[in-house]
């Protein structure tokens, strides 16, 4: 989308002359190949969504599966992506083992990702706000029910969707939804 923008400006950045000295033929290549640009940064953002997608419902499925996530991800974003070495990680994880063996901060985690999943759903132009308003009710109701188990991780819950480790690992940084 960037590029698209980008690409806009420069060609609307032409002054009027340079403007009128394009042949048709060159105009009409010129857009196509504008066209070309746009469908392809489009078709990358698509499938980076599509990726992140799959790996988010997988974590949800298990306990085990959203910790190994939590952590593939924090070592990407914390430690592969700052050139930090990977014994600073396995510290990390050292220091965090107990935090990962509660049942309650891997049921959070899991709730993070659902609304996640989510909210990238409703990002969608095709979203169904009904659907989803009902999948919505019951990550909500589903957080209620268990909320003493979740009592030590309302930081967890509490942090946007769009800022947690998850979303950086994948780069889900702009997605916006209106009344969300």
């Amino acid at each position: 989308m960037r590029i698209s923008l980008i690409l806009l400006c420069l060609v609307f950045g032409f002054n009027s002359a340079q403007a009128q000295s394009l042949s048709d033929a060159d105009r009409n290549k010129f857009l196509e190949n504008l066209a070309t640009l746009q469908q392809t940064a489009k078709s990358k953002v698509d499938s980076k969504y599509r990726v992140a997608l799959a790996a988010y419902r997988e974590a949800i499925a298990s306990d085990a599966a959203a910790i190994d996530l939590y952590m593939n991800c924090v070592q990407k974003v914390n430690y592969l992506d700052q050139d930090k070495k990977s014994s600073d990680f396995r510290d990390w994880k050292r220091k965090e083992m107990d935090k990962f063996s509660d049942p309650g901060y891997s049921f959070a985690l899991r709730q993070q990702l659902r609304w996640l999943v989510l909210t990238l759903q409703a990002s969608s132009e095709k979203a169904d706000r009904a659907k989803l308003g009902v999948e919505a009710q019951l990550v909500v109701d589903s957080i209620f029910h268990d909320f003493e188990k979740l009592k030590s991780n309302e930081a967890t819950l509490n942090q946007p969707v769009t800022s947690t480790v998850f979303a950086r690992a994948y780069e889900i940084n702009d997605v916006k939804v209106e009344k969300w």
